[in-house]
């Protein structure tokens, strides 16, 4: 069993943190929504050792991706979704116009996983330094509804 360090939203909307147990982040995710939880965010957590993540910065191995190349992916994304365009082919198109080396891969491996049988959602899933609980639960929510093309919309605006 891993430790996973999350943040969500009280009920009345301030934002807390804490930790819980289980074997994968998926499952940890799922107990706490169970548990009636809103995770915004969700990690394995650290223990003990050195942290190397502000060298892994600063080397563009680690951090967060920018809202401003978030935005501009998912309006991109929404685009070719909305023009029919099939999802891995559309992915394959917008690896070829990031800029940005980390997110490049990132999303490289996200159409890799999708061509494998994964699902939208678990692709995006393994990538939380560049979606966050949000982004990913609207997607699984246009992806089941059938409305991926509305969900990448609201979400670039």
């Amino acid at each position: 069993m891993a430790t996973f360090a999350y943040a969500y939203r009280t009920p009345s909307g301030s934002s807390a943190k804490g930790e819980t147990e289980a074997p994968n982040r998926q499952a940890a995710s799922e107990k706490l929504r169970a548990q009636g939880v809103m995770v915004t965010s969700i990690a394995e957590a650290k223990r003990g050792g050195f942290d190397f993540s502000a060298i892994r910065s600063k080397l563009g191995l680690g951090g967060k991706i920018s809202l401003k190349v978030l935005v501009l992916f998912t309006r991109q994304f929404s685009t070719l979704v909305t023009a029919g365009i099939p999802i891995v082919r559309g992915l394959e198109v917008l690896v070829e116009q990031i800029e940005k080396k980390k997110f490049k891969e990132i999303v490289a491996n996200v159409r890799t996983d999708i061509s494998r049988g994964a699902s939208i959602t678990a692709a995006l899933e393994k990538y939380p330094q560049a979606f966050d609980q949000l982004y990913i639960s609207m997607v699984k929510a246009g992806e089941i509804g059938g409305v991926l093309d509305e969900v990448l919309q609201r979400l670039a605006d």
